[in-house]
């Protein structure tokens, strides 16, 4: 729960102080239920989060470096920065 809420802050950080622009719809609050579902999902189960995926994709996982720059536009990111700063895929792993 505290790296997802730590992920959530600097976020929060870096648009306030104008490190990047980005829309970001922060998940505090919410911290123990991601958490809880990064526990009890398995890596094969699908899982759908809307505007509010940093919280699921830290839960389970996913590489900050990845979810930041795919929420902040960047080639590097999840995508290709091709879903933008609202929803992120989360990757196959395998």
């Amino acid at each position: 729960m505290y790296r997802i809420r730590a992920a959530d802050n600097r976020l929060q950080l870096g648009i306030r102080e104008g490190d990047f622009d980005s829309l970001h719809y922060s998940v505090r609050g919410q911290e123990a239920i991601c958490a809880a579902l990064g526990l009890t999902l398995n890596p094969t189960d699908y899982s759908v989060s809307t505007y509010r995926a940093l919280g699921d994709l830290v839960a389970r996982g996913v590489s900050l470096p990845l979810i930041f720059a795919e929420i902040i536009g960047k080639r590097e990111g999840l995508s290709g920065a091709k879903e933008g700063r609202c929803t992120c895929p989360l990757p196959n792993w395998e």
